[in-house]
Formats: C-alpha cells, sequence, structure tokens
C-alpha cells in the first residue's frame, strides 16, 4: 500500500508494509490512497472525509490496532511510531504503559487521556503534536524518557498535575490555548525548556525542578501565571518573559541557585513574590518592568543572593519590599525607577554593597525601621544613594548606616526624615540637593540632620542643614520683622554658608557709594572734574577700613573740611557715610563668622 502522507522532505508514512493489521484498511480521499492511522479528517477543502464519519465500532477497532502496534513495540524492544497519526474520537491511553514513542506532528481530535501514563525508552516525542480538546497527563511518568512537547499546540485545557519528567522536558515553542495546570509536578535531572512558550493562563503551584537547569525564557503569559510554592533546584530563566493578562504569582518560590528575571514586563496584573526565597548567586530583576497599574510585591522575601534591579521599573502602585532581607551578595538598585511608593520598611539589609546610585522615586521612599536596637535596624553595608532622585518623602527612621553612606548629588523634593539614625562617619552629602522647606515637619528633619552633624563636628554639613532649618522656619514664622531679619541673613550670607557673598555685597555698596559720594562733590564742592572720582573713591575706601570715621576729629582737615561748619549740607553726607560703614562692618563680620564656621575645630 502507498500512503499520501508525507512529512517533510525524508518522512513518509511508516505503516506501508504493515498491510497484515487487520485494521488498518485504507481510505481514498480526494483520489488519494491514505493508511488507515494518517487519513486525514478534513480534505482539502475544510470538507469531512469518510475517516470523521466514523462510528463507534470503526473508532474502538483504530485504537485496537494502536495497541497492537504498541504492544508489538514492547515485545520487539523498539520504538513506537506513531508520527503523523489523526487520532479520531477520545483518545483514552488510561495507565498504558508505553516503550519509546514518537507522537510527532500526531493530532487527537478529541480528548487525550494519559492519566498515570508510563513512559520508558529514550524519549518520549511530541513535537508540533496537536490537541483539539482536553489533555491531561496527570500523574504520568517519563521515568525513562526525555518529554519532548517542543511547538505542541493546546487548543483547550491541558493537565500535568503531578506528573514526573525524570529525564528533562522540553515545551519550547508551545502554545497553551487555555487553562494549563503543572501543580505538584516534577521535574528531574536534566534541563527543562519552556523558552518560546506561549500559555494563556498556567498553574505551576507546588512544582518541583530538581534538575540543574530550566529556561521560561522569552514565554508569554496572556492569563494568570500562578508559580506559588514553586521549588527551583538549579539555575532558572524567565528572561524576557511577558505577563500579559493576568496576575503572576511567584509566593513562596524557592529559588536555590541563580533566578533571571531580566528584561521581563508584568503587564497584564500585580506581581507576586512574597515569601519567595533566592539562593545561589543572583536574583536578576535588571530592566524589568512592572507596568502602570499594577503593583510588584516583594515582601518577606529572603535574598541570600545579589539582588539585582538594575534599571528596572516600577508602576506608580507601588513596590513593596517589607520585611525583606538582603543578606547575600549586592543590592543593586542602580537607574531603578518607581513611579509609585518604594516601600523597604522593616527590610534587613545585611549585604556588603548597596547601590541605589541614579534611582528615582515619585512616590514615598520608606526605609524606616522598628527601631528594637538590633541588626535589624542596621544598614550593615555601604550605601550609596548618590545622584539619586527622591521626589516624595523619604524616611531613614531608626536606622543604623554601619558602614560609609553616599548621598553626593541626591535631590530630596522632600526634607527628609532621619530622626533616631547613627549615621556613619563617612556619610557624605557634598552636592546633594534639599529642595523642601515649607513642608511640614521640614524644620525638625533638617534639626535631626544638623545636631547628629554637629556630633560628628562636621562643620560644613552642619551649616549647611542649620541653613535649612532656618529657611523652614523663616516659612513658619508669623513675625514679619523676625522673618525679615532671617530673609536678610539668607540674603547676604547665606545664614553663614558663604564667605565671600558678604564680600560680594561689601563691593556692591562700595560702587553705589562711590557713586552717591561722586554725584555730591561734583554738586556742592568746587572740585574739577578729573579729581572727582579719586576723591569718591578715597573717601568711600575710608568708610571701610576705619569705619564711622567722618566723626573723628580728622575729618575736618578732608573732605567735610572744605564745607562750612555752619551749613547743614554736610549732613547727608555724613549720614551716608554712616550707613556704608554700619553696612561694611556688618558684611565683614558676617563673612568672618562664615569663616569660623568653616574652619573651626573645637
Amino acid at each position: 500500500m502507498k500512503c499520501a502522507y508525507s512529512q517533510g522532505v525524508n518522512s513518509k508514512c511508516q505503516f506501508e508494509h504493515q498491510e497484515q493489521y487487520q485494521y488498518n484498511r485504507p481510505a481514498i480521499i480526494e483520489g488519494e490512497r491514505w493508511c488507515h492511522f494518517h487519513a486525514p479528517l478534513e480534505d482539502k477543502n475544510g470538507n469531512p472525509t469518510s475517516k470523521r464519519k466514523w462510528i463507534p465500532d470503526e473508532i474502538r477497532r483504530f485504537y485496537k490496532g494502536i495497541s497492537e502496534l504498541r504492544e508489538n513495540s514492547i515485545t520487539k524492544q523498539e520504538k513506537l511510531d506513531l508520527s503523523g497519526v489523526v487520532f479520531p474520537g477520545n483518545a483514552d491511553f488510561l495507565g498504558v504503559e508505553f516503550p519509546e514513542v514518537d507522537f510527532s506532528h500526531a493530532r487527537f481530535e478529541g480528548n487525550a487521556n494519559f492519566y498515570d501514563a508510563s513512559f520508558s525508552g529514550v524519549a518520549a516525542r511530541f513535537q508540533n503534536t496537536h490537541f483539539n480538546a482536553d489533555t491531561n497527563f496527570e500523574g504520568a511518568k517519563f521515568n525513562g524518557s526525555f518529554a519532548d512537547f517542543r511547538d505542541v499546540e493546546f487548543s483547550e485545557s491541558a493537565s500535568f498535575i503531578r506528573t514526573e519528567f525524570n529525564r528533562g522536558a522540553s515545551f519550547q515553542g508551545s502554545r497553551f490555548n487555555r487553562n494549563t495546570t503543572f501543580c505538584e509536578s516534577k521535574f528531574f535531572e536534566d534541563p527543562v525548556n519552556f523558552s518560546g512558550a506561549e500559555f494563556l493562563a498556567v498553574d505551576f503551584t507546588h512544582a518541583r525542578f530538581n534538575n540543574n537547569y530550566t529556561n521560561f525564557r522569552d514565554v508569554r503569559y496572556k492569563g494568570r501565571a500562578d508559580f506559588r510554592g514553586t521549588y527551583y533546584e538549579g539555575y532558572v530563566i524567565f528572561q524576557i518573559n511577558q505577563f500579559i493578562g493576568g496576575e503572576a504569582i511567584f509566593w513562596n518560590a524557592t529559588f536555590q541557585k541563580n533566578a533571571d528575571f531580566s528584561h521581563s514586563k508584568f503587564l497584564g496584573g500585580d506581581a507576586h513574590f512574597d515569601k519567595a526565597e533566592f539562593h545561589g548567586q543572583n536574583a536578576d530583576f535588571s530592566h524589568t518592568e512592572f507596568s502602570d497599574r499594577h503593583a510588584a510585591h516583594f515582601s518577606d522575601v529572603i535574598f541570600q543572593s545579589s539582588a539585582v534591579f538594575k534599571n528596572a521599573r516600577f508602576s506608580d502602585w507601588g513596590a513593596f519590599f517589607k520585611n525583606t532581607e538582603f543578606s547575600g551578595g549586592d543590592v543593586d538598585f542602580q537607574n531603578a525607577k518607581f513611579d509609585g511608593d518604594a516601600t523597604f520598611l522593616n527590610a534587613r539589609f545585611r549585604s556588603e554593597l548597596l547601590r541605589f546610585q541614579g534611582t528615582h522615586i515619585n512616590g514615598y521612599a520608606d526605609f524606616t525601621s522598628p527601631g528594637n536596637n538590633d541588626e535589624a535596624d542596621a544598614f550593615q553595608g555601604e550605601l550609596d544613594f548618590s545622584g539619586a532622585e527622591l521626589l516624595g518623602e523619604a524616611s531613614f527612621n531608626n536606622r543604623k548606616f554601619q558602614q560609609a553612606t553616599e548621598f553626593r548629588e541626591c535631590t530630596f523634593h522632600k526634607a527628609p526624615r532621619f530622626h533616631n539614625c547613627q549615621l556613619h562617619q563617612e556619610t557624605d552629602f557634598t552636592n546633594a540637593r534639599f529642595l523642601d522647606t515649607t513642608s511640614p515637619g521640614s524644620a525638625m528633619a533638617y534639626r535631626t540632620l544638623k545636631q547628629d552633624m554637629e556630633e560628628k563636628r562636621a562643620r560644613q554639613e552642619q551649616l549647611m542643614f542649620y541653613a535649612l532649618e532656618m529657611k523652614s522656619r523663616r516659612h513658619e514664622e508669623k513675625r514679619k520683622f523676625l522673618k525679615f531679619i532671617s530673609w536678610l541673613y539668607e540674603a547676604t550670607s547665606d545664614y553663614g554658608q558663604r564667605i565671600f557673598l558678604p564680600l560680594g555685597w561689601l563691593a556692591f555698596f562700595f560702587l553705589c557709594f562711590t557713586f552717591v559720594y561722586a554725584a555730591y562733590f561734583k554738586e556742592l564742592l568746587n572740585l574739577d572734574a578729573a579729581s572727582i572720582l579719586p576723591q569718591s573713591l578715597h573717601f568711600s575706601i575710608k568708610q571701610i577700613i576705619r569705619p564711622f570715621g567722618v566723626f573723628g576729629s580728622l575729618s575736618n582737615s578732608g573732605i567735610l573740611g572744605k564745607i562750612p561748619p555752619s551749613s547743614l549740607l554736610s549732613l547727608p553726607l555724613i549720614f551716608a557715610a554712616t550707613l556704608q560703614s554700619f553696612l561694611s562692618l556688618a558684611l565683614l563680620l558676617l563673612s568672618a563668622l562664615a569663616a569660623r564656621w568653616r574652619f573651626k575645630i573645637g
């Protein structure tokens, strides 16, 4: 018998020389001769063939033929080749034992039941198989076989509950178009590959991956993806995953070695990693995106590996790391962006290096601890917030900073809270910007930092926070005179922070008064034009180097001596010189005080 079946260049019907089977009756479809097993259910125009019209007895004879082929393969210890077979009706292989078997390119028209089936031999191949109805591999055991489900399409629900994959499995490129469950399934030894697969909704709850390598790279989840309680003994990749249509749940999941979620996108619902455990060397969430209107939950997580969230983006619904433990390698949130709150309440930071450089937090940055005076309150490693931008309130209350801490060029849009903190001696606020002096509590926030810097004899930082405290208090002050004095102090020396700002004002007033004196001398004194400016400069300088000299005995021998004693014309000049003397003396004093603060040792 010559069968019209072909699959690829070298693939032809494997049943051509098995006409001795009484159940292998040929079928003629559109003038072509087909064997009993490969005959399609529709012709090229989509019309039903005679095989689709089989009565139940004919379907039973078909599966009896399949059973005879299986038993013969077991007896001869040969591979059972069922590639390309079209299975009509419901295929029931309940508890059936298969040798090495090949279902590749097969089609199951009805339900496919492999409940408690066992597969031995080198491999069980289902590559490019199409399951049109519900598929059940619950309790099946791939004992000695590699389970090859590459590019399979499951049109309806698929169940792999408690399925055991003892020699690895591949679902690469497969499509699961309805609910799928791998609940309590077990994967042993060889690698497991789900890369490029597509799920509508999938349940991996309490599945165990006791193998060296599991690959979920570039998988699309169109609905809820439930991985709660899963256990991964080896390296696992979720890189470039897209969780599009529902929640991604990894509650209580355990990752014994590296876990790679980099470049993944959680677009359809909240991402839940609460109580997960990451061991090994690295938990990589770099460039991961948690989309708008969905939160990222990492509360009570244990990171015994490095926690890498570099360039990650969290939505305006917040990122929650409450009670999370960072106790392994580095913690890296470099250039991460939080569109909402970043909650690290009571988190335990035991890692040697904590990187938040360039981190952008739009909401509340909560790093507070319970204040129990134990190691849970401490940043035990070096902490780096250099270049970070915190747009909302930032709270570090009750924290102990045990290593060098960097806030260099960090921007605080709200006054940060460091109440009951212990800052390290190597805390660096160089070029940090504090933009808030108006919010409630800002004065107390800066006062706390000022007092801490005072204890450490960090004069420059102490003065900076003193100035910020004064600015905040000015906004709270009700008495206008005191508000004006505070404003004047800021304008002339920035509350003692600027040594040269008073000198700049001194130079400005020097020029102003010089021109005033020049105008006065030109109108009232008989001076030639060439001598007016030198005389004015000389008179103005004298008010700086000898304040209030106009009241001395030598004043009569100078410019004032040229004005008749009985004339009142000298009064404006005396008033101007007195005012200049007062301003000059005050500005020189402010500059000296700023210099003293800057270089004070005790």
